[in-house]
């Protein structure tokens, strides 16, 4: 058992991978003013979904280290409140913003299914299917799905709960591609053969999914991560940084993929884990800021959609100022300044009540059960 601290250099990836999420949604101002400028610098923004499925699963092994936290319902109520009630505010939010009476809201089936997690068209192109009524929450339902796995393995045995975990997303992947169409593949677009059942047509298709093993890499680098003792060799920093470099020169050169796990996820992971290491042995020193940033990343990541709609579709009388006089890259920074600033509200007055809402009621089960004993 080990007291995790929080590890800098994944806080301030998660930040980054937040900026590139923001950036890739709202590059196409700058191509209005600088055609294909904006394009050709952002287009491989979207990898900041790739790294953050790695980061997931790195994380989730970290913070359940501690044998305490081995209870899969504990896990579950903590990661429920942490993602869920957040996640439907700004499904709202943006439903309001563009347009939507509540009324309107909950007969539309595409909110409906976000609400619940479940892709919205099971015949639309892989991995997202369709996105979600946010376009952001498609990631989610690959989330809450690890999630879900996750907290059976620790069921079965806490101390290999990522080795279990990691087994039943390949045997997931592999067996469900081979029942569907006879054959495995590693493309994360390809569309799974399947009868028209709805809703298990969809989830199928998310755990057949390759983009799941995207966790396997988390938690691998996570369980190594916690058995190596730290130094302190700047030679290492040094190679680490030039690492970082060499595989962000290579993504800035691409587009969004037909098979993302293929083109870009081994260089997402070489990334992810040159953090680690540099972190590790090379005595990286994060910046306080990127901390901060990285503490509002899922705020930021949901909100900066709805941001973009209430104030930049003019659906506000008197705030064109927030579009009046800005164009091209002022119109890109000064959103992203908007929506942390925004997004730093919505993390100290809702994000951080949810947090804390989930530990009351874990809490208190535990207390329940050390009741029952007693």
């Amino acid at each position: 058992m080990r007291n995790n601290q929080q590890v800098n250099s994944i806080q301030m990836l998660r930040g980054i991978c937040a900026l590139l999420v923001v950036w890739a949604h709202s590059y196409s101002w700058v191509d209005d003013v600088y055609p294909n400028m904006g394009k050709n610098l952002f287009s491989f923004a979207f990898v900041g979904v790739d790294i953050f499925f790695i980061i997931s699963g790195f994380i989730i092994t970290y913070v359940t280290d501690n044998r305490k936290e081995q209870v899969a319902t504990l896990f579950l109520i903590k990661r429920f409140f942490r993602v869920v009630p957040l996640a439907w505010m700004a499904m709202l939010f943006y439903g309001l913003a563009s347009g939507y009476s509540i009324s309107d809201l909950f007969n539309n089936i595409d909110f409906i299914k976000s609400l619940l997690f479940i892709p919205i068209d099971s015949s639309a192109q892989a991995p997202a299917y369709g996105y979600g009524f946010l376009i952001v929450t498609w990631t989610l339902i690959y989330e809450i799905t690890f999630y879900l796995i996750f907290s059976i393995s620790m069921l079965i045995n806490g101390k290999y709960r990522s080795a279990i975990c990691s087994v039943a997303i390949v045997s997931l992947v592999i067996l469900l591609q081979y029942f569907s169409s006879d054959l495995v593949s590693l493309n994360t677009h390809e569309k799974l053969s399947l009868p028209e059942l709805s809703i298990l047509t969809s989830i199928y298709g998310v755990l057949a999914n390759p983009m799941m093993l995207y966790f396997i890499v988390g938690m691998i680098l996570a369980e190594v991560y916690m058995v190596l003792p730290s130094k302190n060799n700047h030679v290492v920093g040094a190679i680490c940084l030039f690492l970082i470099l060499l595989c962000l020169s290579y993504l800035t050169m691409i587009s969004m993929p037909y098979n993302r796990l293929i083109i870009v996820g081994p260089w997402c992971a070489v990334i992810v884990m040159s953090m680690l290491i540099w972190e590790k042995f090379g005595g990286l020193k994060v910046p306080k800021m990127l901390i901060i940033l990285g503490s509002l990343t899922y705020s930021l990541y949901l909100f900066h959609m709805p941001i973009k709609m209430l104030f930049y579709s003019r659906r506000l009388p008197g705030f064109e100022f927030f579009y009046a006089g800005f164009s091209g890259f002022s119109k890109l920074f000064f959103f992203t300044f908007l929506s942390i600033l925004i997004s730093s509200c919505v993390f100290f007055t809702f994000e951080k009540f949810f947090i804390k809402l989930g530990r009351y009621f874990s809490n208190k089960l535990i207390y329940h059960e050390e009741s029952k004993k007693a």
